[in-house]
């Protein structure tokens, strides 16, 4: 949680059939065996987009065209 990495899944094109078979695979970790799946981590996110998107931050619907997402290590202290 505090690597300074975030986790991403990147979904390529998929009919629904292929969608509603692998949905319910991301509860145990197996959806990243379709090949159409890949998962990683990063430090940093570089967007390459067309148009703006709907994001929802902290529960509002901000429309935004996002360039970069940076990870800042240990920027959140988080306590259980």
């Amino acid at each position: 949680m505090n690597d300074g990495k975030v986790a991403v899944v990147e979904v390529g094109r998929m009919g629904r059939i292929g969608l509603l078979r692998t949905f319910p695979k991301i509860f145990d970790g197996k959806h990243v065996e379709n090949p159409k799946v890949k998962a990683y981590d990063a430090e940093r996110i570089d967007f390459h987009l067309d148009a703006p998107l709907d994001l929802m931050v902290d529960g509002e619907v901000i429309t935004m065209t996002p360039v970069r997402l940076d990870v800042l290590r240990h920027a959140v202290e988080v306590r259980v």
